[in-house]
């Protein structure tokens, strides 16, 4: 009988590794930063589980392309009443995660690498 393993989607590791190795750790952003970044990975798991009915384990970069970071953004604001420097910090974020995520596969992130950087900063 074969071994059982635990297959971890790649895009959780990426973004677990991101979070937990590269922040804190190769680019030496703040405590306060770090959680800020995770909070908006957190965020943008619980809009897809809750809005797109896709499940941390079973997302891919594919599936963020610009309509849905732009509905993301738009879920934030609504539902969660976010400002727009929030939405401007939570959208760093997503860059920051998108361009770390594009060096570690660049195939599978373009489409949420191009997405996030196509989304304008709202001003202030």
């Amino acid at each position: 009988m074969g071994k059982v393993q635990s297959v971890k989607n790649k895009f959780v590791s990426i973004m677990g590794d991101w979070v937990n190795s590269y922040l804190p750790d190769a680019t030496g952003n703040s405590p306060k930063t770090v959680e800020s970044y995770q909070k908006a990975c957190e965020l943008l798991l619980d809009y897809m589980y809750i809005v797109a009915k896709i499940p941390a384990d079973k997302l891919q970069f594919k599936d963020l392309d610009y309509e849905v970071i732009m509905d993301f953004l738009g879920w934030l604001k609504k539902e969660k009443k976010y400002s727009d420097g929030s939405l401007n910090v939570r959208l760093a974020a997503l860059r920051s995660f998108a361009k770390y995520a594009q060096n570690k596969d660049f195939k599978a992130a373009s489409v949420f690498y191009s997405a996030v950087n196509k989304v304008p900063v709202k001003k202030k």
